[in-house]
């Protein structure tokens, strides 16, 4: 049956049978948007199973022309850096032009869910690698060419700074850059500003960590040095990272040969060789997948995995003792993974690469609570798959920490210059809208599952959709001429419409049948009467 705008079909699916007994049409309720109402997610079943090897997240710009000359582009590694940063209301990164023929600057569109090419070069290099941050006034782009092993010199380590026109939504490169940082090729380069202002970087090279900083400008830097606390050579395999926290500089480094994850803080302001006594964020377990964060407390978060194959989610608390979390055994099979806070939302997420081969897969993320860190077991959601069998691998994402108004978005890629990039992009609400919705809770089949929105008009009412489709399109009330943008695709399933209560909270509940187990579903919450709609949530049951 072809579903119009205008129309309302109730579907009612009976769990014993898991077929669709009873179709209703009945017209269009304008207060929830019109589309599509259903009494539960059981409806959605059969149209889930059916899209079992759908795309899932969106398909970015082509990989031609990119990569390595013999092997693998990996145009959104390595695994310590981030493509990503979010400003003025959008989502930018560093994505590869296939017809410039460079990494250059891209805008997301959040109505097409496509990047655009901005036409800024951040690296022609075409196997180079680059790390992003956005400190609120500049951006900064440090890039390299990539290695695996120890790195050769040759291969200019370079530092690019843009000042960005909020009139014309552009950036713009500063006099006097790219500046040198070092000379070596790499796998990784990471960078961040102090509480000072002061830039440091940190690589592998010759199978040390080494460090160079600012000096007394962005354009000029120290001369090169090993990390002090790095006193031998580590596995050629080896990886480094590095982040600021409250008013330090903490570098990880990953040592297979005495295998740990070691850490050395460097106190703001004091001299270079000034470093602190080596910390053990974990003993007889190391690997080459480190990703660190930072919250606003000064704890610091490390998602790792060791040599069994096991990913955890390693925290620094303020005292400087290190706690373990697992996030995933050997069988789970999650690799290069990255950690993003929200801690507006108390939430901190894991998104990694999952098989099948070790060349990737699709990209999964699981989540848990900030205040009592805790993975339930398995796979977590699918964010990113390529339907068509390609593998993606890699995601990347930002340094910043996310909030309703950021939203989230992650980053990945194909293998293949014949591929694509491609994200998981999660709505943020508009500074202003407030109308935030929370995943569901538990977020499993077979039980009731409840949904929350906070920031509704006390009393008004609020309508809950969801959809096995991500989308684009505007609902058109009657009250809201301007119309109100959907994240959903079609079909749009009303699940529930209920009043808010005088604190602007509103609360379903829905069961969601066992037969949704291993599918993905999208959520949003509509407040009509405000013109209003929620951020996206997206779900793997």
């Amino acid at each position: 049956m072809k579903l119009k705008q205008g129309s309302r079909v109730a579907v009612e699916a009976i769990s014993t049978n898991k077929r669709v007994s009873k179709v209703m049409v009945e017209r269009a309720s304008r207060a929830a948007g019109g589309f599509v109402s259903a009494l539960g997610l059981a409806a959605l079943v059969g149209l889930g199973s059916a899209l079992a090897a759908q795309d899932v997240g969106y398909r970015g710009p082509s990989l031609a022309g990119s990569g390595p000359s013999v092997g693998f582009p990996s145009v959104t590694g390595s695994k310590p850096e981030s493509k990503l940063w979010f400003h003025d209301g959008s989502w930018w990164g560093s994505l590869w032009s296939s017809t410039g023929l460079a990494f250059r600057i891209h805008r997301l569109d959040p109505l097409t869910h496509a990047w655009l090419d901005t036409g800024v070069t951040l690296d022609a290099r075409p196997d180079s690698h680059g790390d992003a941050l956005w400190d609120g006034t500049k951006l900064y782009f440090a890039s390299h060419e990539f290695a695996v092993g120890v790195g050769t010199p040759g291969a200019l380590l370079l530092l690019s700074r843009f000042s960005y026109a909020t009139a014309t939504d552009t950036y713009s490169l500063d006099p006097g850059f790219p500046a040198t940082i070092g000379d070596s090729a790499t796998e990784a380069l990471v960078i961040d500003k102090d509480s000072t202002g002061m830039l440091w970087a940190a690589w592998k090279q010759a199978s040390r960590v080494h460090f160079a900083h600012s000096a007394g400008s962005d354009e000029v830097w120290s001369k090169p040095a090993i990390l002090p606390g790095n006193t031998s050579d580590f596995d050629t395999d080896d990886i480094c990272s590095l982040i600021r926290f409250s008013d330090k500089i903490g570098v990880m480094w990953s040592d297979q040969i005495l295998n740990r994850f070691f850490f050395s803080t460097h106190q703001d302001g004091a001299p270079d060789t000034d470093w602190s006594p080596v910390e053990e964020a974990t003993t007889d377990e190391s690997n080459d997948h480190i990703h660190l964060k930072a919250d606003s407390s000064g704890r610091v978060f490390a998602a790792v995995r060791n040599g069994l194959g096991e990913v955890k989610l390693l925290v620094r608390d303020v005292a400087g003792t290190w706690q373990q979390h697992l996030v995933t055994t050997a069988p789970e099979g999650f690799a290069r993974p990255i950690a993003l806070l929200d801690e507006q939302a108390r939430r901190i997420h894991v998104f990694a690469t999952v098989g099948p081969t070790s060349l990737g897969g699709a990209i999964h993320r699981k989540s848990s609570s900030l205040d009592a860190i805790a993975f339930a077991p398995g796979q977590g959601t699918i964010a990113i798959q390529d339907g068509s069998g390609r593998v993606v691998n890699n995601p990347t994402s930002t340094k910043q920490n996310l909030s309703s108004v950021t939203g989230r978005v992650v980053l990945a890629a194909n293998l293949s210059t014949a591929g694509n990039t491609w994200h998981e992009e999660v709505a943020g609400v508009p500074a202003g809208n407030g109308l935030l919705l929370a995943p569901p809770s538990p977020g499993l089949p077979g039980v009731l599952n409840t949904f929350t929105v906070t920031g509704a008009t006390p009393r008004a009412v609020v309508s809950f959709f969801a959809s096995p489709r991500a989308g684009s399109r505007l609902i058109l009330p009657l009250r809201c001429p301007g119309g109100i943008p959907s994240a959903l695709g079609l079909p749009r399933i009303l699940l529930r419409s209920t009043r808010a209560n005088a604190s602007g909270v509103a609360t379903v509940s829905v069961l969601v049948s066992t037969t949704a187990a291993g599918q993905t579903y999208h959520f949003e919450a509509l407040e009509a009467a405000s013109c209003r709609v929620s951020n996206k949530v997206v779900q793997q049951f």
